[in-house]
């Protein structure tokens, strides 16, 4: 949809192309910037902007001038300046949107070497931003940009600091975030950190995985409704702390000790509020792990294997307490992104293959041993088993030689051996009675003659 400028002119040195995009803080227009002869993105702040909102902004560009654009994958910023009431944001000119790329593809899954590529950028922004102590707040497909599609595929920058908090101006209740990727400390009202980034990071990588948002509600009510379905009941500890809990729970008081909190059905929600739930999830997932065999591109085992890494990470991005959440530098070391879930020594797929394969060629060779033993058995005199535990002798010594007159004996039984041995030393005690008591009587004969 095309959009009428809301101004006539920049200024002398800008030459306006055409209009980007426009919301609700103003306008992103492609200039051409005439000294330097380079295609930029200029954002018009509205007019309605207080002035204070539009000096912050600025003040969060100031900051992020100490990052290498390069290096933290954030939008570089050329210039700001005021001219007649109007606030002017110069940025260099990037490829499009996520959200314009995905509507594109008809919001087909992305491909898994792209999606990491997307992954380690962003999470790398992230890290970034950390860094310097921002929270940016408003994560979503739209603020993502491709640098250039064609040249470097899959490789961008995280633009729009418009809402973006330094950590010290957290506090709880503030509303933030889009809905979508609203996460369960803020839909309840809770002290927030930069963990909050990592949560809509998370909705955004399960979208570009499967092609549909995990939580499209169209209230706050239906996006937690929708998160519980998936992730299952919050902790306790953040239905305690909350100060909007009990806008979706009910407290139960037969418990005076300890709080015990139940969601609100659909229809008590309605009667309450008056603002009707919804259903508008295109699949209804059990839990994170039904998207292991969705959308899958190949089936092959390294798909597979690269497939359920990302889940594993998208599982630790989406933790409901915001303590246990992956951090920016934890994801770019998770296996997903080094790839290391394709080497033998940590791909779990790889080592049960490798365990079956060395089950079967197990298996295989008692197959042969036995088929060898049997031939050797139909083949060969039959000989006693206690002669395979035999030692190796001497060719010279008596023990080979009582080994070679055994090959009249019949072939025995798999019982047999037990029972061979206990009689050997049965024969053992009687030898040595026999050896015992013949020394006796010799002894006793050499007294009386002595005698």
């Amino acid at each position: 949809m095309a959009h009428r400028p809301l101004i006539s002119t920049v200024s002398q040195n800008y030459k306006m192309l055409k209009v980007l995009g426009q919301g609700c803080y103003g306008q992103v227009i492609k200039c051409l910037k005439r000294d330097t002869e380079e295609t930029v993105a200029v954002k018009v702040l509205k007019q309605r902007h207080s002035q204070f909102k539009k000096i912050r902004e600025i003040v969060i560009l100031e900051k992020l001038r100490c990052l290498d654009p390069d290096k933290s994958n954030i939008v570089r910023c050329h210039e700001w300046f005021h001219r007649i009431d109007q606030t002017f944001l110069v940025f260099e000119f990037l490829d499009m949107s996520l959200f314009d790329y995905m509507c594109q593809r008809k919001w087909a899954p992305l491909p898994l070497n792209g999606m990491r590529t997307i992954v380690k950028d962003v999470a790398t922004a992230l890290s970034a931003l950390n860094s310097v102590g921002l929270i940016h707040a408003d994560l979503k497909l739209d603020n993502i940009m491709l640098v250039d599609h064609q040249r470097q595929p899959y490789r961008v920058r995280l633009i729009d600091f418009g809402l973006t908090l330094h950590t010290f101006e957290a506090r709880p209740g503030l509303s933030v975030q889009p809905l979508w990727q609203r996460s369960p400390e803020i839909l309840f009202g809770l002290q927030f950190t930069e963990a909050i980034d990592i949560w809509s990071f998370g909705t955004m990588m399960a979208e570009m995985l499967v092609g549909f948002p995990l939580f499209p509600g169209g209230h706050e009510y239906d996006v937690l409704r929708f998160i519980i379905d998936i992730l299952g009941e919050p902790p306790k500890r953040l239905l305690n702390n909350g100060i909007k809990t009990q806008k979706f729970y009910r407290r139960s008081l037969k418990y005076r000790l300890f709080n015990h909190w139940k969601f609100k059905m659909p229809v008590d929600f309605f009667t309450e509020t008056g603002i009707k739930p919804v259903e508008t999830r295109r699949h209804r997932l059990s839990s994170l792990d039904d998207l292991k065999t969705m959308s899958l591109h190949q089936e092959n085992s390294t798909e597979a294997a690269g497939r359920s890494a990302s889940v594993e990470l998208l599982k630790e991005m989406l933790q409901m307490d915001p303590r246990k959440r992956i951090t920016p530098s934890k994801v770019l070391a998770h296996p997903f992104i080094t790839g290391s879930h394709l080497s033998p020594s940590n791909s779990s797929h790889f080592q049960a293959e490798q365990k079956k394969k060395t089950n079967s060629l197990k298996s295989k060779d008692k197959d042969l041993k036995l088929e060898s033993i049997t031939d050797r058995i139909k083949t060969k005199p039959a000989v006693d088993c206690d002669i395979v535990s035999t030692p190796v002798v001497h060719p010279n010594s008596s023990l080979n030689q009582a080994a070679s007159s055994r090959h009249s004996f019949h072939t025995p039984d798999i019982s047999e051996p037990k029972k061979k041995k206990k009689k050997k030393i049965k024969g053992l005690f009687s030898t040595l009675k026999r050896k015992f008591s013949s020394s006796y009587v010799s002894e006793g004969n050499d007294k009386q003659s002595m005698s």
